[in-house]
């Protein structure tokens, strides 16, 4: 005759592995998501020194396009935009010639 195994019996003799798997994989969970969310947060702060950075330095760039304008506005004697003086005029060549 053969024995069945009792699942009662097989149950109980397997439940401290199960016990210990379980307590591995939770443990194992822990430090994953504390891994993941360091490497978060230092993203996070690469990115905000990033966008501090481009601020300064489109700040920089706004504030010397207003100190060229402002240097550009005062010059004395020179025309606003050079290329439209100089277009409209003939050489002098085809005007003495003509």
């Amino acid at each position: 005759m053969t024995t069945r195994p009792n699942p009662k019996r097989s149950l109980t003799q397997s439940l401290p592995a199960l016990l210990d798997y379980q307590r591995d994989m939770h443990a194992a969970h822990r430090q994953m998501t504390r891994s993941v969310r360091q490497c978060l947060r230092q993203m996070e702060e690469q990115m905000a020194e990033l966008r501090h950075s481009l601020d300064q330095h489109l700040v920089a760039q706004r504030d010397e396009a207003h100190r060229n304008a402002a240097a550009s506005q005062h010059t004395r004697g020179a025309p606003e935009n050079i290329s439209s003086g100089r277009c409209d005029r003939s050489p002098r060549v085809a005007q003495e010639s003509a």
